[in-house]
């Protein structure tokens, strides 16, 4: 079932599809969730934990969603994502209030990073049902990267969706910056194999 006729299945009291279809995209919510922490929040959080945090909120808030697509549904859950994130922050920095600021920069990043994540898909004309087909690519990819060894995956992320520089890549991979390099060229190859299959 597509994505906006399972949106509408439980919008007409099919409660038991809302768990598949949120569940469907545990992938790009990590991988945007491992894309936007910084170093100092890394290492106090997983990023697995933040989207189970926002699935749970999208769970028992769905009632409160207004869209009825899939590119709709994906905002909404990027932006409870942000917020999921910014709570976060706010608890380890010790910020009173709703930071908003941080919030609207985090919803910008995510968007960077869906973004970036399209990029790294071949390039498609621009149909309305092509446009459907690069989205269902861009979930797919972001299931691909799940199955990726972590070293692969990780260097994908740090080089092609937060568009670091190989210097930096290298320092957070543990590897020199031609390294890191080289690691990236393979990983890229295996997610180009994989994406075919």
């Amino acid at each position: 079932m597509d994505p906006s006729a399972r949106i509408r299945a439980v919008r007409a009291g099919d409660r038991e599809s809302l768990a598949g279809l949120l569940e469907s995209y545990r992938s790009l919510l990590r991988l945007l969730a491992r894309s936007s922490l910084d170093g100092a929040l890394a290492a106090k959080a997983d990023a697995s934990d933040l989207v189970q945090e926002t699935l749970l909120k999208a769970h028992q808030r769905f009632d409160q969603f207004q869209g009825a697509s899939e590119p709709e549904l994906v905002a909404w859950l990027r932006r409870i994502l942000a917020r999921t994130i910014a709570d976060l922050h706010r608890r380890f920095q010790g910020n009173e209030g709703r930071a908003l600021d941080r919030e609207q920069s985090l919803d910008a990043l995510l968007d960077r990073s869906s973004q970036a994540a399209a990029n790294l898909l071949p390039a498609n004309g621009a149909s309305p049902s092509q446009g459907a087909a690069a989205r269902e690519r861009a979930v797919l990819l972001a299931d691909v990267l799940e199955r990726l060894p972590a070293a692969h995956r990780d260097v994908i992320v740090l080089r092609s969706i937060q568009e670091l520089e190989w210097s930096e890549v290298g320092r957070r991979t543990g590897r020199t910056a031609e390294a890191a390099r080289v690691m990236w060229g393979r990983a890229v190859r295996e997610l180009g194999r994989a994406m075919q299959a």
